[in-house]
């Protein structure tokens, strides 16, 4: 029996195993990268809420009331010079929406959403709904369809459920 002699190299087949391997690897960390954007993006709009948050309120103070309800996607006026464009209104996969509920009466025209005076974002992204539930659990309410809301007055004398993951 002769002996052969085997020229230095790799199989196909052990080429293909590390193919595979390689491509297992990375698809587990694509999947964690997406996760960690969008956990990113969702601080990034708690951000935006809070600043917007500090605006309203000093709005509110110095005037006694917040401004009215915009369409979302749009700056309410009475609060350009609070914000001095820090936000902005309109995201691919988000845009936002200042929600005044609160009636000439006095009274909540959206009753039984829990939110008297509000900052939404408008998504139909579940990924960044599933996101802003985990970086703020409890303080998100869906108020529309497509509508996530973060409370600065809450609807008086109502109780409304929070977004789950």
């Amino acid at each position: 029996m002769p002996h052969e002699r085997r020229e230095r190299g790799f199989t196909l087949i052990e080429l293909l195993v590390v193919v595979a391997i390689v491509g297992i690897v990375a698809s587990i960390a694509a999947v964690a990268v997406q996760g960690a954007i969008y956990r990113a993006r969702a601080s990034a709009i708690v951000g935006d809420w809070k600043l917007f948050q500090n605006a309203a309120e000093q709005y509110h103070a110095d005037y006694g009331h917040f401004p009215d309800d915009r369409s979302p996607r749009h700056e309410p006026p009475e609060l350009r010079s609070y914000l001095r464009g820090k936000i902005e209104w309109s995201q691919a996969s988000f845009s936002y929406d200042w929600e005044n509920w609160s009636g000439e009466d006095g009274n909540p025209d959206q009753s039984g959403s829990g939110v008297d005076i509000g900052f939404s974002v408008v998504t139909t992204d579940p990924k960044l709904v599933e996101a802003l539930a985990t970086v703020v659990p409890g303080e998100v309410r869906q108020t529309m369809a497509d509508h996530y809301t973060f409370v600065i007055v809450p609807e008086p004398d109502e109780a409304s459920a929070s977004v789950e993951p």
